[in-house]
């Protein structure tokens, strides 16, 4: 496995592409403190129909911006990538905070996306100002050891948990406390409400937080139309590492 890397102005985006000539390409986004390794099986699933492409969000792995952090900041860095590769359309896939980058990639790319899914991702979440400046707090003064170990408890067997502990010890503090911000409050419930992109949403039964902020997110997609969505029994948050 080759990782490269791509730069555009002040920003480098690190990713793996499998090619795969006259193929469709299958696109693949983690979410916070997680990184692009976090689909390397799905890599190997999906290698022989599709070119597969993932990449590392920036702050994440070997992808950095001198930018400050945002959700269009990072499907700006997506966008200039596809670009780069010469990929025009793509079917998209994305968990927690890279299912709301592809949001952003829906509102602004819509006529590029084959098909859009989505796991572990709410499209309508609001967390008061008090309450996420104490969630910043909390990482600002936890250690990184001990936020990768509360967050292996996310993984529902033991595979899945050391994975999202290695994923975590990896990542950037800085990262984290930069996107708390941008993800305490959103709403993409208009761009789906004019949205036409085949979607699929996966719901692990087990992912408890997200599961009690999905109810207007299904609502819209259920009003929208061209929408499946699919439980999936023993998952959590990383739905794709508990149930492969």
């Amino acid at each position: 496995m080759t990782l490269s890397t791509h730069r555009s102005g002040d920003t480098i985006t690190e990713y793996r592409l499998d090619a795969k000539t006259d193929a469709e390409t299958l696109l693949f986004l983690h979410g916070l403190g997680a990184n692009r390794s976090q689909f390397d099986a799905e890599h190997t699933a999906f290698a022989d129909n599709y070119q597969v492409l993932s990449c590392n969000l920036r702050g994440h792995g070997g992808s950095a911006s001198a930018q400050e952090f945002s959700l269009a900041g990072c499907a700006s860095d997506v966008l200039a990538l596809l670009d780069h590769l010469g990929i025009e359309r793509f079917h998209l896939v994305g968990n927690s905070m890279g299912g709301n980058v592809a949001y952003e990639l829906l509102a602004r790319a819509e006529p590029r996306l084959l098909s859009m899914c989505t796991f572990g991702t709410t499209a309508d979440f609001l967390v008061p100002r008090p309450v996420y400046r104490m969630m910043r707090g909390a990482y600002r003064m936890t250690p990184m050891r001990w936020i990768a170990r509360m967050a292996s408890k996310a993984g529902r067997n033991a595979d899945s948990k050391l994975k999202i502990r290695d994923m975590m010890r990896a990542a950037k503090k800085r990262t984290l406390l930069d996107a708390i911000p941008a993800l305490a409050t959103l709403s993409y419930l208009p761009t789906i409400q004019d949205s036409h992109v085949p979607f699929m949403l996966l719901q692990g039964e087990q992912d408890k937080s997200i599961n009690r902020q999905l109810a207007s997110t299904l609502a819209a997609l259920n009003a929208r139309g061209g929408f499946q969505h699919r439980w999936v029994g023993e998952a959590g948050h990383f739905l794709n590492l508990d149930q492969p």
